[in-house]
């Protein structure tokens, strides 16, 4: 009898791809980082966005975080099961479907891309939100509050607050002042130069 030798078929590795997960905001996203111990795979989380500095958090300009809020991306070789481990938990969150299917809809290169072009755009906003236009010894005007059409000037910044030094009922005082409500009055004066002609008389 003649021996049949026996090869292995190749297995193919699993791709990871992202998927968009629906969750309940950010409690729910505790509840699934709690137990991925026992998951059967650790994904890799992202949340859409820029992730706003403490200091400036509270001011009107810049009050989310996130783009996506309740949604969170997953990296996930098999996005079906963990799906699935999500619901034996009873965690209400669940992924975008293929339509008409309980298959998980993974994300597109180009949609990847143009939420990473989301999110630099919301860095570039940050980033100069943290680098005001007024800076210490700027001649400013107050454009909102209580003391709004003062003038003064700029003594030191800390965190998104100027101190000034203005005159109140004729005295000087010094105030804070967010800085989102000044504006640098040098910035929009261009000076008038008067052009004398040597040769008149």
């Amino acid at each position: 009898m003649n021996d049949i030798a026996v090869v292995d078929s190749p297995v193919l590795p699993r791709v990871k791809r992202w998927y968009i997960l629906k969750t309940n905001g950010i409690a729910n996203i505790r509840s699934i980082n709690a137990c991925l111990k026992v998951a059967p795979e650790v994904p890799n989380f992202w949340m859409a966005g820029y992730m706003v500095p403490r200091k400036i958090r509270k001011t009107t300009a810049l009050k989310k975080d996130f783009f996506y809020y309740d949604y969170a991306f997953l990296e996930l070789e098999d996005a079906q099961t963990f799906e699935k481990f999500l619901s034996d938990r009873h965690i209400p969150a669940y992924f975008l479907h293929h339509t008409g299917t309980k298959i998980p809809q993974a994300l597109t290169e180009d949609e990847i891309l143009a939420i990473k072009q989301l999110e630099t755009l919301k860095q570039l906003e940050v980033e100069a939100f943290k680098t005001p236009l007024v800076r210490a010894g700027s001649y400013i005007e107050v454009t909102h509050g209580p003391f709004i059409g003062c003038k003064g000037i700029v003594k030191e910044i800390t965190g998104s607050y100027a101190v000034l030094e203005m005159n109140v009922f004729e005295r000087p005082t010094s105030v804070r002042v967010e800085l989102e409500f000044l504006k640098d009055l040098l910035q929009a004066y261009e000076p008038s130069v008067e052009c004398i002609d040597d040769d008149a008389e």
